[in-house]
């Protein structure tokens, strides 16, 4: 990630479940971790986003009851949620190039 240019955030729904998990794997193999410190000089990603709490901010709808089935399938690039890795960080992506769009 060190090679691409500009700003990276890790993005993640639920980001508090599956920032969790990342973490662990980044302490674990590599000398980062998903939030380093205030004294990091050297950090991997620059923060972090929860996609499913951005959807629901950019909906107005109640996060506490939200689920992204509530959205239109058209917004995940009418890729199918499978619950397969690939397919669901596919839709993931496109619902948030869709909701990046959407706040410009």
């Amino acid at each position: 990630m060190k090679s691409f240019d500009g700003t990276v955030y890790f993005v993640a729904s639920p980001v508090a479940f599956d920032g969790g998990w990342i973490d662990f794997y980044l302490r674990r193999f590599t000398s980062y971790g998903l939030c380093m410190g205030p004294d990091a000089t050297d950090a991997l990603v620059a923060g972090t986003l929860c996609l499913h709490s951005y959807a629901a901010g950019m909906t107005g709808a109640d996060p506490a009851t939200f689920t992204v089935h509530d959205l239109p399938q058209s917004w995940f690039g009418d890729v199918p949620h499978t619950h397969r890795a690939i397919d669901d960080a596919l839709g993931y992506a496109n619902l948030l190039r869709t909701l990046l769009t959407k706040q410009r």
